[in-house]
């Protein structure tokens, strides 16, 4: 069989396979059984489950970078499978659970799905419209107690027993521009799936880590940083969507492991229950949509439960507000809470990085921290003013969402300033002339850089009137959508 680190790229299945030689029994995942029974899977079986599953796929006639759907809730199964695609040099694809058939059928169409691994509580969907994809060669069941393997799909807990040691590999091998797919939710039409080499999302993922992985792949340093369990991440948000794999995914990067709940609806008891029974270190949550119900839950219940272990709240998709992170913090002083700004294809590993570093240095000396995000935080609106200027009219939209992005490192610059929600425009609705759009979105970054250096001011009474100078100079452009970077319209 191929040795460990055998791919001249970065692969995810090298890594973890590595992860799990050097802490076989540290816990990889933690779930539950269908009959509600607690789970826990160290590292080795973590392995050994997917080297069983990857080994179906190839059996089934799976050739390299053939699709692989997971349908499913979140659950230890669906980490397993991507595994899987990852040994076997297929690539994985998410699917919402909430679509419709036809959705379901447009999806799988499109992606060129060729298995796919799914919940029984699916069956009787799939069973309906199986007819229509194909393709698709295997159905994986995962038992959820909902009802009966159905005769035209194999028992997912019969294969993955299977699974061995010896690392399951493709004959075309592994390499880091094997992709996974992340469909997004179609706000702009139908859905779209979005490639992830993935060399360049787990170098993304890793660029948050204290001690990075160099950037040529050596698993030696990969089993260097393993010397201890890592950290244990629960994503509250749904596996489907980005914000929770990818957290879990850098987790596992860490040589942690991931929890995953019984419950299929968010129940913020549950969420704090299981937070203190396995002592979680962070979660993936989807802005106040979670945030707000478990602050209510905490509110109510002040001394109920002993979050001391969490340390971590990673949000994106929607808004975090200001004030839902300051209640948080009542019940949790130690919190650190980060908005991952970006897109399915644009992570905001740039900005979450630069702020957990910021928030922490700032303990230990303010005055340089503040120095370092501002001088930061102007470089790259300088990087930014250029690219807009070079780039062509019909890159606009992309342009404009980068821009939305960079400043929202306004909450790194803010740590040590009481001006926390500098007000930036950014052109959506502007109107139709290439030059118009340009022309504003030069304003907006310039009046942006000079806010900035207002802001630059240690003494509070500054900052006031710099805070003040600095929105009336925005407030000038009325003409385009205010974003706040810190949550929620001002």
């Amino acid at each position: 069989m191929p040795a460990l680190g055998f791919s001249p790229t970065w692969n995810f299945a090298d890594s973890w396979e590595a992860i799990a030689h050097a802490v076989p029994e540290a816990p990889a995942q933690y779930g539950f059984a269908p009959d509600g029974s607690p789970l826990q899977f160290s590292w080795s079986r973590f392995d050994q489950r997917a080297n069983g599953i990857a080994r179906a796929f190839l059996d089934a006639g799976a050739a390299h970078q053939d699709k692989v759907a997971q349908y499913m809730y979140n659950c230890p199964q669906y980490l397993e499978s991507i595994h899987a695609c990852f040994k076997a040099g297929l690539a994985p694809v998410n699917t919402n659970y909430r679509y419709t058939p036809d959705e379901l059928v447009y999806i799988w169409d499109n992606a060129d799905v060729v298995s796919v691994v799914f919940h029984g509580c699916f069956s009787d969907v799939i069973d309906g419209l199986r007819h229509r994809v194909p393709r698709v060669v295997l159905w994986l069941w995962v038992d959820d107690a909902s009802g009966p393997c159905p005769t035209w799909a194999v028992d997912y807990e019969e294969v993955a027993n299977q699974g061995g040691n010896d690392p399951v590999v493709g004959s075309w091998g592994r390499s880091g521009d094997d992709l996974l797919l992340i469909y997004t939710g179609g706000t702009t039409g139908m859905p779209k799936g979005v490639m992830w080499r993935q060399e360049d999302l787990l170098l993304a993922l890793d660029d948050a880590n204290r001690v990075k992985l160099p950037e040529s792949p050596d698993m030696d340093a990969v089993r260097a940083r393993t010397t201890k369990i890592g950290p244990r991440n629960l994503p509250a948000a749904p596996l489907m969507h980005g914000t929770g794999l990818f957290n879990a995914m850098s987790n596992l990067m860490m040589a942690g492991s991931i929890v995953t709940m019984r419950g299929r609806k968010f129940d913020p008891v549950e969420l704090l229950d299981t937070i203190q029974l396995l002592s979680v270190n962070s979660m993936s949550i989807v802005g106040d949509a979670f945030a707000k119900p478990i602050l209510r839950a905490l509110d109510a219940e002040p001394d109920r439960w002993n979050l001391s272990s969490l340390r971590v709240i990673i949000s994106s998709g929607v808004m975090f507000a200001a004030e839902t992170k300051g209640g948080l913090l009542r019940h949790n002083q130690r919190l650190i809470m980060v908005d991952a700004l970006g897109s399915s294809e644009a992570i905001g590993s740039l900005l979450q990085t630069r702020c957990l570093r910021w928030q922490r240095a700032w303990l230990d000396d303010k005055e340089r921290t503040r120095k370092s995000a501002h001088r930061f935080y102007t470089e790259q609106l300088d990087l930014q003013a250029k690219q807009l200027i070079e780039t062509p009219g019909d890159r606009l939209d992309l342009q404009s969402q980068r821009l939305v992005e960079i400043v929202a490192l306004n909450f790194a610059l803010s740590v040590g300033c009481r001006q926390s929600s500098l007000l930036v425009k950014t052109p959506r609705d502007i109107g139709t002339s290439d030059d118009a759009r340009n022309g504003a979105l030069l304003t907006a970054i310039q009046e942006a850089q000079t806010q900035a250096v207002l802001i630059d001011a240690s003494d509070a009474g500054e900052q006031e009137i710099a805070a003040r100078e600095a929105q009336e100079s925005l407030d000038r452009h009325r003409n385009l959508p205010v974003l706040n970077p810190m949550g929620g319209q001002p």
